[in-house]
């Protein structure tokens, strides 16, 4: 018999972040970074050595530390990132 399960979480905020399409900014490498709106190749990068300098961040209102993250820019991908 061929049968398929599917999983549907019943609390969304417990489901897996990726499969919410929120990217993990301290996993993420510049390509998946640079699908956040306003990050383009450099901001990624910047986003990335940060990381490589400082280690993780402990809150996502962390990602304003890198050069280039305005409040104005953070604000528009607050809700596509998580750690």
């Amino acid at each position: 018999e061929n049968s398929m399960k599917i999983y549907i979480p019943l609390n969304p905020d417990r489901s897996d972040p990726a499969a919410r399409g929120l990217i993990n900014i301290n996993t993420a490498g510049a390509n998946e970074l640079e699908a956040l709106p306003g990050v383009g190749a450099v901001t990624a990068e910047k986003i990335v050595k940060y990381r490589q300098e400082n280690g993780y961040f402990t809150e996502k209102q962390d990602l304003k530390k890198v050069p280039s993250i305005s409040d104005g820019r953070y604000a528009k991908l607050a809700d596509k990132i998580t750690l």
